[in-house]
C-alpha cells in the first residue's frame, strides 16, 4: 500500500475495511481457482518475473507490441490491473485496453494431465507440452511455398480454427503436404492504421519479418504449447504469451474477480476448446484406426435370431424322430427270401 492510499483511508470513513474486504474477496477466489482444477486463468505477477519469455511471435501481428506486457489477476490499489513487462517491470492498466498479451495458466485436472505429451528439462526448469495453438511466423522461402500451395490447393484445411485479433476473428487452419498447420493471419499491429507499415527489428531481432504492414496475411504455424510449472502451487503456466488484442474486461476499472472478466469467459469458453483441437483429432483418428484393425462382433438382427431360432426347432425335432424310430428286422426263409405277411400268405 503506498503512502497516498495511507492518506486517503485516514481521510475517508470506511476507505480501510472497503480495501480490507476487497483483498479478502480477492484472496478467496484465487482460492477458489486453485481448487477448480482444469479451467484458465493468468498467473499472478510474482512467478512471471525471470521465469520464462514472454514474447511471442503472433503478438506483434494481433494489436500486441514489445517488449509486450501481459496481464495477470492482481488488482492494484486504483482499480488498474497489474500487467508485468518482459523485462519484469509492473505498471497498472485499464481493463479495457487491447494491447498487452495473455499468456495463460492453469491448475491441471486429471483429463489435462492425461494429456501432456511430453515432458523434458531446460535449464534446470521441467517444460510440459500440453495442446497446440498458432505462435511462430516461417522464414521467407517458407512463406513462398506456402503461398505457391495454397493457390494450387494443395493446403488442405481441416475442422479446426483459432480466435484471434481486436476483432475475435475466426481464423481456419491449413495443412500443408509436409503435415504441418498452419493459419493465416491478417497482420494488425499496435498503433498504427492501413496502409502504414511498422518496424519491429528493434525489439525483436530473431523475428523473421522485417516489417509488419497492417492488412497484409502472414502465415503463423501451429505447434505445441510449453508449459512451466509452479512447483509450490502446482500452477501450468504459458511458457509464452500466445495471443494479444482482446480486452481484459469491458470496464475501465477491474474490481479483482477475474471470474467475470471477459478475458476470463474468453480462456474458458474458447482458448480452452481451441488448445485441445489437434489431440481431440488425433485421439479420434487412433480410436477409428483401432476399430479398423479390431472390429466389433458381429450381431444379428432380430429377423435373423427367428429364423435360426425355427431352424433350430426343426433340426430338434428330427432328432427326436431318429431316437425314437426303431426298424423291424425281416426274417429270411430258408429260400433266402423274406415271409410274406399272413394276409398274403393265406391267398
Amino acid at each position: 500500500m503506498g503512502f497516498f492510499q495511507s492518506l486517503y483511508e485516514l481521510a475517508v470513513p470506511g476507505a480501510k475495511q472497503r480495501r480490507l474486504a476487497k483483498e479478502a474477496l480477492v484472496a478467496y477466489k484465487a482460492q477458489k481457482r486453485s481448487e477448480n482444477h482444469g479451467e484458465f486463468s493468468l498467473p499472478d505477477y510474482k512467478p512471471i518475473c525471470g521465469k520464462a519469455p514472454i514474447g511471442t511471435h503472433v503478438v506483434p501481428l494481433t494489436w500486441g507490441f514489445f517488449p509486450c506486457e501481459c496481464w495477470t489477476t492482481k488488482v492494484s490499489s486504483n482499480g488498474h490491473v497489474v500487467c508485468v513487462s518482459m523485462n519484469g517491470g509492473k505498471a497498472g492498466t485499464d481493463a479495457d485496453a487491447q494491447y498487452q498479451a495473455v499468456r495463460p495458466s492453469f491448475f491441471p485436472n486429471e483429463p489435462a494431465v492425461m494429456r501432456i505429451t511430453d515432458q523434458r528439462t531446460e535449464d534446470g526448469q521441467n517444460i510440459y507440452i500440453f495442446g497446440h495453438f498458432p505462435q511462430v511466423i516461417p522464414d521467407e522461402a517458407i512463406r513462398t511455398q506456402l503461398a505457391i500451395d495454397k493457390q494450387d490447393g494443395s493446403l488442405k484445411p481441416t475442422d479446426n480454427s483459432y480466435t484471434l485479433g481486436r476483432a475475435h476473428t475466426k481464423y481456419s487452419e491449413y495443412m500443408s503436404p509436409d503435415g504441418r498447420r498452419w493459419i493465416f493471419l491478417d497482420a494488425d499491429p499496435f498503433g498504427h492504421r492501413p496502409p502504414t507499415s511498422r518496424n519491429i527489428n528493434r525489439w525483436d531481432s530473431s523475428f523473421p519479418v522485417d516489417v509488419i504492414t497492417t492488412g497484409e496475411i502472414y502465415p503463423v504455424e501451429v505447434l505445441p504449447v510449453e508449459w512451466t510449472k509452479n512447483e509450490a502451487t502446482g500452477e501450468f503456466i504459458a511458457c509464452k504469451c500466445l495471443f494479444s488484442g482482446l480486452k481484459f474486461d469491458k470496464n475501465a476499472i477491474y474490481e479483482g474477480d477475474f471470474e467475470q472478466t471477459t478475458l476470463y469467459r474468453h480462456l474458458n469458453d474458447v482458448f480452452a476448446k481451441e488448445l485441445q483441437q489437434v489431440q481431440n483429432e488425433v485421439r479420434t483418428q487412433e480410436k477409428t484406426a483401432i476399430s479398423a484393425k479390431h472390429p466389433a462382433p458381429r450381431t444379428l438382427s432380430a429377423s435373423t435370431l427367428t429364423q435360426g431360432g425355427k431352424m433350430d426347432m426343426q433340426m430338434k425335432k428330427m432328432q427326436d424322430i431318429g431316437q425314437h424310430r426303431t426298424l423291424t428286422p425281416v426274417k429270411k426263409s430258408r429260400t433266402g427270401r423274406g415271409h410274406k405277411s399272413k394276409r398274403t400268405a393265406s391267398r
